[in-house]
């Protein structure tokens, strides 16, 4: 797993490949690569949380910071 600060962090080793992560993207940031999804548009990625609560394993985390 590389981590990117900010972005879903994907746990490639929980991942079972199955794409709900990416069909749920509503900004199409999430990309199926052959070892997985990955965040191929950071740019795009709006912290919204869906592709973590789409993933069925739990294998994809959002951690973002919350400032006041």
């Amino acid at each position: 797993m590389v981590e990117r600060e900010g972005l879903p962090q994907v746990y490639g080793l929980l991942c079972t490949r199955c794409g709900a992560c990416v069909a749920t993207c509503p900004p199409s940031a999430l990309e199926m690569t052959p070892q997985g999804p990955e965040v191929a548009a950071p740019e795009r990625c709006e912290g919204c949380g869906l592709c973590e609560e789409a993933c069925p394993v739990d294998a994809i985390v959002c951690e973002f910071a919350i400032v006041w």
